[in-house]
């Protein structure tokens, strides 16, 4: 499994929290997770998007959440 780190990390005021998109890619295709964590605007922006990966892999693990999923091209039919 490959996780890239966000590109786009946005912190919300109103929730205090610092909000991404996180892409993992597996062998099934790219799955992404819209994620937020809890932290003050002086948090590391590295502190923030370590946080933020790490509740990808958990929600990833679980697979109860939300989440968005690119096949790869091996998964997906071919056109005739």
């Amino acid at each position: 499994m490959q996780i890239k780190t966000p590109e786009t990390i946005h912190f919300n005021p109103a929730s205090n929290t610092f909000e991404a998109l996180v892409t993992l890619t597996t062998s099934d295709g790219s799955y992404r997770y819209p994620c937020a964590v809890p932290g003050p605007m002086s948090m590391p922006v590295q502190a923030a998007a370590f946080k933020l990966v790490q509740q990808a892999k958990k929600r990833h693990a679980t697979r109860t959440d939300l989440s968005a999923c690119t096949p790869c091209a091996a998964v997906l039919p071919r056109a005739a």
